[in-house]
């Protein structure tokens, strides 16, 4: 493929095959540092990126200058959430809305969401605030009370479900976590997030991939595990 060298080409015009395969949607995993956002610029182009992740999409100008000088790497940023006047998942939501119903997203061969971890702490900050606000004895909470789950839940689903039934490949990056399993007493690493959502989102995926860095002698090897080993 032919990189534009206008920055504001018409991204209509990037050729995308649509009889190669149906588009994807990918649970990426993995611990903080071993490359999840830097894997995103290897997905089909041209890639939008909704980045959650304070700074996180910096380290694509190190190695993908080019491509995000050129636009078929794009980035639209939500950091820096204030828990006490939460603003950026509204803003994310209404950006999200308008991609979607206007079709925007179609024109992408990949759009991706980096990461659900901080894109969950902005859900959570505003449905807590918008909890609050309806709470019946007026009283604001620091955390989510029980009967607030299930809402936060299904914002969860629905954003998944929707991105991915969009015709381009959906990427979703999350961080593990290590958790003991109780009856075995053996470490497990799990989705970073809350207790119900760790078996509710990877189902909702077609592809759930785990990124891991190892270190061997001088070189650092990154790998890409699509069925379970060890832990």
């Amino acid at each position: 493929m032919t990189i534009p060298t206008n920055p504001k080409f018409n991204i209509n015009q990037v050729y995308k095959p649509k009889f190669l395969s149906p588009s994807l949607s990918i649970l990426l995993q993995g611990e903080p540092g071993v490359g999840k956002t830097r894997l995103l610029a290897t997905a089909p182009l041209p890639l939008l990126i909704y980045s959650f992740d304070p700074k996180g999409v910096l380290v694509l100008h190190n190695y993908y200058k080019e491509l995000l000088d050129s636009g078929m790497i794009q980035y639209l940023t939500y950091w820096g959430d204030d828990s006490s006047n939460p603003t950026e998942y509204l803003k994310w939501e209404k950006d999200w809305e308008t991609h979607i119903v206007s079709g925007y997203l179609n024109q992408f061969g990949t759009v991706a969401v980096d990461s659900f971890t901080t894109w969950m702490e902005a859900a959570g900050n505003a449905w807590l605030q918008e909890k609050n606000t309806r709470r019946k004895d007026g009283k604001a909470l620091d955390n989510l009370a029980i009967g607030d789950y299930p809402g936060l839940y299904n914002l969860t689903r629905t954003m998944i479900k929707r991105t991915a039934a969009c015709d381009t490949n959906f990427i979703l990056t999350a961080h593990l976590e290590a958790e003991k399993d109780e009856l075995t007493g053996l470490i497990r690493y799990v989705l970073s997030t809350y207790k119900g959502l760790k078996t509710i989102v990877p189902p909702l995926f077609s592809e759930k991939w785990v990124m891991n860095k190892r270190v061997i002698g001088q070189e650092v090897k990154y790998e890409i595990l699509t069925n379970n080993q060890g832990l």
